[in-house]
């Protein structure tokens, strides 16, 4: 009996149970998303792997939690983070300064509006928590799952708003990959102008991509050029984010000089400034960047079914209608505010 019981002890000591389910799991949502249906509707493995997580844990019953919790709670923090760093990778500087300061400025505004509006109908008048209304809106205004993903460290959001707030975003990312293409036609820009506004204000990388793509290369290039000028804003919002939490926090605990240390600085989010530097001033060998490129999707699908895991539908259906409402409030900003924006910048 004592030799079973020690035996159990160990089992639910031990990080690999979870990091094998979450790295099995990966290896699935990677191979669908290859598949060619998902691939030409632009699903990332990111999202297959949170449904896998979320149909997994509902399906074997919180029995099992106990023995998979030390390895999942590692792959969706440790791991999330490595993962952020090696993002990084798909950046340099120069690239991005080709589309010049209009471009810069319609991401920044973006950004602020976006954000902005979130927290305002999130909290004041659907009454959310505030955890849940910044990871929305950090998700509609940067990069989608990447964002939330990488905003959740920083004010240690549960594994339940992470959940919805994704939802919001692969939801309304996905109507955009649809819509984006019908009204192109509709107006009176060009195919690089198109692109700047489809980067400028579409989800997700690999939805930006699609978008791109259907209108044509011109189209497509200056997209991807301004959706990762927009995804490099996320290392300047984390830092701000991380000093306002810091500041917050330290006149709620009543201290008159609130100060930053470096102890409150998201270290992950200068790793990511530092690898995009190496990757815009280092000549790194394509066969070494595409293995870790690879092995990035790895990381980041690993942390999203983990984030799967940890989540019951229960608690997810709780949340009710309001965190769809708000990115659809968001939704309708980016694509009608964001129009507006790019016209008077790039008319």
């Amino acid at each position: 009996m004592e030799q079973r019981e020690e035996v159990d002890k160990r089992t639910h000591n031990s990080k690999i149970p979870g990091l094998f389910l979450a790295l099995l799991l990966a290896l699935i949502a990677i191979g669908l998303a290859h598949t060619a249906l998902l691939s030409d509707l632009g699903v990332s493995p990111l999202t297959i792997g949170i449904l896998l997580g979320i149909g997994t844990v509902n399906s074997i019953g919180r029995k099992f939690e106990p023995v998979i919790d030390k390895g999942v709670n590692i792959a969706k923090s440790t791991l999330l983070k490595l993962g952020v760093i090696l993002f990084g990778l798909h950046f340099t500087y120069a690239e991005v300064l080709t589309l010049g300061w209009r471009g810069l400025a319609i991401d920044i505004l973006v950004i602020i509006s976006v954000l902005m509006l979130s927290l305002f109908v999130g909290r004041y008048i659907l009454k959310l928590d505030y955890t849940t209304s910044l990871l929305i809106g950090a998700g509609s205004a940067i990069c989608g799952a990447a964002a939330i993903l990488a905003t959740a460290p920083v004010v240690k959001a549960k594994s339940e708003s992470v959940v919805i707030a994704v939802a919001t975003v692969v939801i309304f990312g996905t109507i955009s990959m649809f819509l984006y293409p019908a009204i192109w036609p509709y107006l009176n820009i060009s195919a690089a102008d198109f692109g700047v506004y489809t980067g400028s204000t579409i989800h997700e990388v690999a939805q930006v991509v699609a978008v791109g793509t259907a209108i044509g290369p011109e189209s497509a290039q200056s997209a991807v050029l301004e959706k990762m000028l927009r995804v490099i804003l996320l290392a300047p919002f984390l830092l701000i984010l991380a000093l306002c939490q810091s500041t917050l926090k330290k006149k709620q605990d009543n201290q008159s000089t609130p100060r930053f240390s470096l102890r409150h600085m998201p270290w992950f989010a200068l790793c990511f400034l530092i690898v995009i530097g190496v990757n815009s001033m280092a000549s790194i060998p394509a066969a070494l960047i595409t293995v870790l490129m690879s092995l990035d999707t790895m990381l980041l699908t690993m942390a999203m079914v983990a984030l799967g895991l940890k989540t019951h539908v229960s608690v997810v259906t709780q949340a009710g209608y309001k965190p769809m409402l708000l990115g659809f409030v968001l939704f309708l900003l980016l694509v009608v505010g964001g129009g507006i924006l790019n016209c008077w910048l790039l008319g």
